[in-house]
């Protein structure tokens, strides 16, 4: 009688399917804290490079700078925040906060808890807070960068001993541009809803407290042309090298007066004043012209030749059109000089 052969000793299972997936999350983690802490250091030196890129010209400054939001985002908080050019125009924050996925640096959000206060050349600062007001740069690659600004619930407050601001408060007021398609043009859309504008414009006496809108949409041409120490310095380079506004279209709201545009071309004259001419509708023209006559901020005479010259066109057509022209620092409607054009610098 024979014994069995007894069964080939087993190899023990391999605990590799056990602990493997452990040892991969280990190192994977290992390896994105890594990348993070690598992406955080370039942030710090793009800050740290924006803050010193100025000599003698437009700055950035802050009194301290913290990144944070490990492990998927990027978050930084600047304190103390002041953005300023040689002119006097300037913007500063009791504190800016700014997040980006990690993975995707392309798309920053940012806003301002505390508001900001605007400085202004010989006029003095200007508070502006609100219920949100927040920024968001959006990186689609070369040439197609896209910039909001949006403020909700605004008030704006002159401090002690500045001069009044045109804007007191404003529901929402917000500003969106993309580069368009050819280099160096711009597209852009300014909008404001429900704003209360100072008693002391022309343009605030003559809405009498009610709320103004408006809307204008266009593209700014040359804007890569737009450099120089300060604002006089970067409109005169733009200037020179055949910038332009092109409007597109436009409207605004005031009390009585409801004007709207479906075309224009603005720039800028060598007397820093505003040279072009903007295309208007005229069926409450006339209407517009008398309540800003009763307001002040036109000559009665002026006002109803004006008026006169509105109804004649519309008569014609119901869609007819006048110009009004900045030239030689005078703006004009049709024939009639209504005063001197905007100052732009």
């Amino acid at each position: 009688m024979t014994l069995p052969d007894l069964p080939a000793r087993r190899k023990p299972p391999s605990r590799w399917w056990l602990y493997g997936p452990y040892i991969a999350l280990v190192v994977a983690a290992v390896l994105w804290s890594g990348a993070w802490f690598w992406i955080r250091g370039q942030v710090a030196a793009r800050l740290d490079a924006a803050r010193h890129a100025a000599a003698g010209g437009p700055s950035l400054t802050w009194e301290r700078a913290r990144i944070s939001g490990y492990p998927f985002r990027i978050e930084v908080v600047l304190d103390e925040v002041r953005a300023a050019e040689p002119s006097g125009w300037g913007v500063a924050a009791a504190q800016i906060r700014a997040e980006s996925y990690a993975y995707d640096l392309k798309h920053w959000i940012g806003y301002a808890p505390q508001g900001v206060t605007l400085s202004r050349p010989g006029a003095g600062d200007v508070a502006i807070a609100g219920q949100a007001l927040r920024a968001s740069v959006v990186n689609d690659g070369p040439g197609q960068t896209r910039v909001s600004v949006e403020g909700l619930k605004l008030t704006f407050q002159p401090e002690a001993g500045a001069r009044p601001f045109p804007l007191v408060a404003a529901d929402q007021l917000d500003a969106h541009t993309r580069q368009a398609g050819q280099a160096g043009q711009v597209e852009f859309l300014i909008q404001l809803q429900g704003a209360r504008l100072a008693p002391t414009s022309a343009l605030g006496r003559l809405a009498a407290g009610q709320p103004v809108s408006s809307a204008w949409h266009g593209t700014l041409s040359k804007a890569s042309a737009m450099t120089g120490r300060d604002w006089p310095q970067m409109a005169r380079a733009w200037t020179a090298a055949g910038g332009s506004i092109e409007l597109t279209n436009g409207w605004i709201s005031a009390g009585p007066v409801n004007l709207d545009t479906t075309g224009g071309r603005l720039a800028i004259g060598a007397d820093g004043r505003l040279r072009g001419e903007v295309s208007l509708g005229l069926p409450r023209a006339s209407e517009g012209l008398a309540a800003f006559a009763r307001a002040g901020g036109l000559d009665p005479t002026l006002a109803r030749a004006g008026g006169q010259i509105a109804q004649a066109r519309a008569a014609t057509s119901p869609a007819a059109k006048a110009d009004l022209t900045f030239e030689a620092g005078v703006a004009t409607f049709g024939p009639i000089a209504l005063g001197s054009a905007p100052r732009i610098y």
